[in-house]
């Protein structure tokens, strides 16, 4: 049913065809929170540091959270979404240039 939908919508949106839905599946590890009881990702954080690349956090809040807090505004603004919540905070131990230039993909070394 999800894959006639994406056909239909693609059909409505270019009326030519010229868009060809092609399907794949994945089989890897979901990452999961349970948002009830870890209300701050606490869950993604223990899972993460499980796998033994905790440093990944650090790049997550000192990087990624800030670039998603502003999607997240501007889109709030955009549409009048409302508040997009808390404007992430980092630490001094959470400085991009202590990030592994591996997870700064527009950063070259």
């Amino acid at each position: 049913m999800f894959r006639n939908m994406v056909v239909s919508a693609s059909e409505q949106v270019t009326h030519d065809g010229s868009i060809a839905a092609a399907f794949f599946g994945a089989d890897g590890n979901l990452v999961s929170n349970d948002w009830k009881g870890d209300q701050n990702g606490e869950g993604f954080e223990r899972q993460v540091s499980a796998t033994g690349r905790s440093d990944i956090l650090g790049w997550s809040r000192a990087v990624l959270a800030p670039r998603i807090y502003a999607v997240l505004k501007d889109f709030s603004d955009r549409y009048d979404w409302g508040s997009p919540g808390k404007r992430p905070e980092t630490t001094s131990t959470e400085s991009e240039a202590e990030i592994p230039l591996a997870f700064c993909p527009d950063q070259t070394p």
